[in-house]
Order: C-alpha cells, then structure tokens, then sequence
C-alpha cells in the first residue's frame, strides 16, 4: 500500500475494559478514505479498542468531513448489527445529546408493497422495477433524524452532500464506516458548525433501538436528499471469532473527539 493510500498518519492504540466512553484525537485525513467498510485506509488510524466488548473505533478528519470506522468481533453484536443496523449520535457541542440521530442502513424493514391501486397497475413491469429498484436504494441509505426540527432525510449513495455509511461482513467481522459534513449546519440549521481543533462527541449504538421515528417514514413517497483491530492492527490479546464471543446486551459508546487540524 502506498503512502498516499493511508487515510491517518498517527499510530495510537488506547485498550479500555469496562467502559464506554473514552476521548480520543482525531487525525488529519490526508486523502478521503473510500466508504466501502475494507477499513485498508485506516491501518494508521487512532483507535479506541473496547477489549471486553471486541470492538475497535476510529475517527479521523479532513476540512469537510468526519470519518468515523468501527469493527466488531462480539458475535453478539454482530448479530445486533446486522438485524438492526447502526445508530450513530452527533452533538457538536461535545456533549453527549442524542438529537441528531444517523441510522445506517435507513430501514431494515420488508420489501414495501408498492400497489397503490390504479396508479401501479397503470406502469409498465419495467417502471414497476425501476421503482422497486429506487426504493430499496433508498432502504440501503442513510436516515438522519433531526430531533430539534422534528425533521429527517434519507440520503442515497453518492449524494452531494456526503453522507454516506456502509456496513460490511466479512471474514468472521462486522465492519463500519461512515462520513458526515462538518459544515452540519448547512442541512439542519438549529445544530452548530463543527470544525478542525473543536470537540464534538460521538455516540455509537450497537442493537440500540431505533424508535418509532425511522419506522414511521413512508419510504414509497420520501425523497432522497480475524482481528477486531483494523487492517494490520492486531487486536488485544484473547480476542474472539464469531461464534466464540460471550452474549452482551446492546451496546452504547460515546468518544469525545478533538477534531485534528491540518498539519
């Protein structure tokens, strides 16, 4: 892999047992990473490891957007994670509100019954396809809930404003990664600019509950606006395979970030 491949550039490993909320320092992205969940652009990142919960976080930063990458090995939340997805908090203010709310992927619900009567028997069979097609394109997005406004946006893959989140499983791991603006302000007016040097905090819910709010969206009429370490970043000692992981309730984990500024 080649330098101008490696998202961070500081090496630094925290191990925590028992707790869920930790400080760590952001470092400065100097290319943005791609958001696919293979994690090879974090293999120099700062990462926070939650040794008894075999989970591993990383953040980093550029002039636009924080990334934010996670692994987990529990098979516990695993399982969580891949019946419900991931919830992910940001309070620009540091401190620990939960009222903007990123839900990846948007919905985990059935396929909608898209017959609406006289409309849909109206389409062709190919432009039934194409608006099943979009709808679940709109299922695999990202749901933001602004709780301030009493508002919420889906964002589909390669929008313009560059939210985006996947999650991957591979290998025996349950792999995350996400990319939200700074300039948050811009999409959800009541919430605070966040920029390099400044601490936000950032809660991640693993099998957290989504609530009423994401199940309520009509998805037929909303517009789209190994290891548990990373790649080359061996875990702590005794970390476990699927399969092998004691049972954890749900799980929720707060890092206050000091975001990096460029060097």
């Amino acid at each position: 892999m080649t330098s101008s491949k490696v998202l961070l550039t500081t090496s630094i490993v925290i191990l925590l047992t028992g707790c869920s909320d930790q400080s760590i320092q952001s470092n400065w992205a100097r290319r943005s990473p791609s958001i696919d969940g293979s994690l090879e652009e974090w293999s120099s990142a700062s990462l926070v490891i939650f040794e008894d919960l075999q989970v591993s976080l990383g953040v980093g930063n550029d002039s636009s957007f924080v990334y934010i990458a996670g692994r987990v090995a529990n098979a516990s939340l695993q399982q969580m994670v891949e019946s419900s997805g991931v919830v992910l908090w940001l309070d620009p203010d540091g401190s620990h509100r939960k009222d903007l709310e990123i839900h990846f992927p948007a919905s985990r619900a059935a396929r909608t019954n898209l017959d609406r009567g006289e409309f849909w028997d109206s389409l062709t069979e190919e432009q039934k396809a194409k608006a099943q097609e979009k709808v679940e394109e709109m299922r695999r997005g990202v749901l933001v809930i602004d709780r301030r406004s009493v508002d919420s946006h889906i964002y589909t893959r390669g929008n313009i404003e560059g939210f985006e989140a996947v999650i991957v499983d591979s290998q025996g791991l349950v792999s995350f990664e996400a990319r939200i603006p700074l300039q948050i302000e811009r999409y959800f007016p009541k919430f605070n600019r966040m920029d390099p040097g400044k601490m936000v905090a950032v809660g991640v819910g693993l099998g957290a509950s989504r609530g009423d709010r994401s199940r309520n969206i009509d998805f037929d009429s909303a517009q789209p606006s190994g290891e548990f370490g990373f790649p080359g970043r061996g875990g702590p000692p005794g970390n476990l395979a699927r399969g092998g992981s004691p049972e954890v309730a749900p799980k929720e984990i707060w890092l206050e970030v000091i975001l990096a500024q460029p060097h």
